[in-house]
């Protein structure tokens, strides 16, 4: 008996280790990290920056800013602001609802210290509508990372890098 109940339990937990997700992928680029993994047909995605004001991560298939699905973030409180936004032309950006689209970031958790503010939420790799890119494991894609010493997203960037990188 003590042995079957051994091997039902080294299934088990053999099995529960076959699905943790693998190490996120990283890079690290003017003081900006960004870290991300894909499973359960999301992308989940960490952040973190020297600042107290809003984090922006934005993923395009072309270079430049418009086309780009942007999603800012910022800390009210303890909690996570997020705004899944689109990049209509350089300086201007919309929320995808107010252009008629549907919000796909959902938010997971924000933390904000003297040392900077970290933010984590995810999306899903297939796009809902054309205010969001498709997504894939493998592929190349530009990503935008920026933030602001300020929470208004409207605020202009201390700091905006674009990123090539293989998700």
């Amino acid at each position: 008996m003590k042995i079957i109940l051994f091997f039902c339990c080294s299934f088990l937990i053999s099995e529960s280790c076959y699905h943790l997700p693998e190490k996120p992928k990283k890079v690290v680029q003017n003081g900006m990290t960004l870290e991300w993994r894909i499973a359960e047909g999301r992308i989940w995605v960490s952040m973190h920056a020297p600042t107290q004001g809003w984090l922006a991560i934005g993923f395009n298939e072309q270079s430049g800013l418009p086309n780009t699905n942007l999603i800012m973030a910022s800390v009210r409180g303890e909690q996570l602001v997020l705004s899944d936004r689109y990049v209509v032309a350089v300086g201007h950006h919309q929320s995808i609802a107010e252009l008629g689209g549907t919000p796909s970031a959902e938010g997971g958790s924000a933390k904000e210290t003297s040392e900077g503010t970290t933010i984590e939420f995810s999306l899903p790799l297939k796009a809902k509508d054309q205010y969001h890119v498709d997504l894939e494991e493998g592929k190349k894609y530009y990503v935008l990372m920026a933030f602001s010493r300020e929470d208004d997203f409207a605020h202009h960037s201390m700091m905006r890098t674009e990123v090539r990188l293989v998700l």
